[in-house]
């Protein structure tokens, strides 16, 4: 299992609260709202899609799994 770091955990958890605010959400927006890199915004998305939050959309945009995902 990976180990992420305080400031990793804090901006993922940051990430799952605007997914949840908007129902969708992309490495743009992670970037804008977050004030982060577009490698720290892409590494979010990779875990969101790993834990099975999200589904991949359509382009970039990632979309809430209302279906449950592992977490």
């Amino acid at each position: 299992m990976l180990q992420y770091t305080e400031k990793q955990e804090l901006l993922y958890k940051e990430g799952v609260r605007l997914l949840k605010e908007h129902g969708k959400a992309s490495c743009t927006l992670f970037q804008r709202k977050l004030a982060i890199g577009y490698g720290a915004a892409r590494e979010i998305v990779d875990r969101m899609l790993k834990e099975g939050i999200v589904i991949s959309g359509k382009g970039n945009t990632i979309i809430l799994n209302t279906e449950g995902g592992k977490k």
